[in-house]
């Protein structure tokens, strides 16, 4: 029946000590743990960062190889394009990709193939311009001597021709004298090659120079020719000349007769050429017709509608070319016409 008391403070310190150990070692093993997650990822992250720099490093020393080899084939086509085929196929022998090497290849053939169309194509331009000049300058002779006998015969025997013999004479004359000039068109034609001897060529003395060989008509026309300052192009001087000429000349003959006629010469600088314009107020022609009027010998109108041989403008375009430029044609039928080109400009 007595109460008994036992003292369980002991224990209950043994159990709170153990508790508070168990926390303790608790708390170690999640730190630990933590810190092997965090150690866990940064090695994680380090390996990703670095598999992701050797990826790129590997991939640019690759995309430079390919730079390199893309590189190498557009120098390649450049050359070509420049009339350089002296290539050979060892020069692909550091390129890095099939693909690229069968394009090079492809290109050093289609090169070589160039070459000898061009050297063809070379000679055959030489062998027709000898025959042109050949032919040319022996038909000027038969027609020469059709029109000097007939001449004489019209001299001799005036005092026996009816008006129609003299009307046979005078067509006779006529078209001799027509084959003449188209002798001599078609031999200043032959003659224009790509290899000319270009000099310093001062446009205000050349035009001046056209002004004074084209007065009577510029008077008789009416036709006013405007232009600024005239630059010196760097060009063959009789070509030059024989261009300027030939444009002036059209735009006074292909006049309108019910206004005045106006023609300007327009020049533009540019880094390494002047451009020009040809511009007149004249009678035009419809744009369909531009292959017939730079077609040699190749007209619009009737010879007894407006006098010409129809070989100025094709010369105009050969001396031009010549010359390194492309020759443009504007028109529209009834407003005028627009000539566009360029020339060097004088070092």
């Amino acid at each position: 029946d007595h109460v008994v008391k036992v003292d369980d403070g002991p224990a209950i310190k043994a159990i709170e000590d153990l508790r508070r150990k168990f926390s303790q070692d608790k708390n170690l093993e999640l730190l630990r743990i933590e810190q092997s997650q965090k150690y866990a990822l940064r090695v994680f992250l380090f390996t990703i960062l670095l598999t992701i720099l050797v990826a790129i490093l590997m991939n640019s020393l690759f995309l430079k190889k390919i730079l390199m080899s893309l590189k190498k084939v557009n120098e390649l086509s450049l050359s070509i394009a420049k009339s350089n085929y002296n290539h050979d196929y060892a020069e692909l022998a550091h390129l890095s990709d099939d693909e690229l090497k069968e394009i090079g290849q492809q290109l050093i053939s289609l090169g070589l193939h160039l070459k000898i169309a061009f050297e063809n194509l070379e000679r055959s331009n030489k062998d027709l311009s000898q025959f042109a000049f050949v032919a040319s300058h022996d038909m000027q002779g038969p027609a020469k001597k059709l029109y000097s006998y007939s001449e004489l015969l019209e001299l001799s025997c005036k005092d026996q021709l009816n008006e129609q013999g003299r009307s046979y004479i005078n067509a006779i004359k006529d078209s001799s004298q027509r084959l003449i000039d188209l002798v001599r068109a078609l031999l200043n034609y032959s003659n224009i090659n790509m290899d000319i001897k270009k000099e310093h060529c001062e446009l205000e003395k050349i035009i001046s120079n056209i002004k004074e060989d084209l007065a009577q008509k510029i008077l008789e026309s009416k036709t006013s020719l405007d232009y600024n300052q005239l630059p010196t192009v760097y060009a063959q001087p009789q070509l030059i000349h024989s261009l300027f000429y030939n444009l002036i000349s059209n735009a006074i003959k292909y006049r309108k007769n019910d206004q005045p006629n106006q023609i300007f010469i327009k020049v533009q600088e540019t880094a390494a050429r002047w451009n020009f314009e040809i511009i007149d107020n004249g009678i035009g022609f419809d744009m369909k017709h531009l292959d017939t009027i730079l077609r040699p010998f190749g007209r619009l109108h009737h010879k007894n509608d407006i006098p010409g041989l129809g070989i100025g403008l094709p010369l105009c375009q050969k001396i031009v070319k010549a010359h390194g430029s492309i020759f443009e044609i504007y028109s529209t039928e009834g407003e005028g016409t627009n000539i566009q080109f360029s020339l060097s400009k004088a070092s």
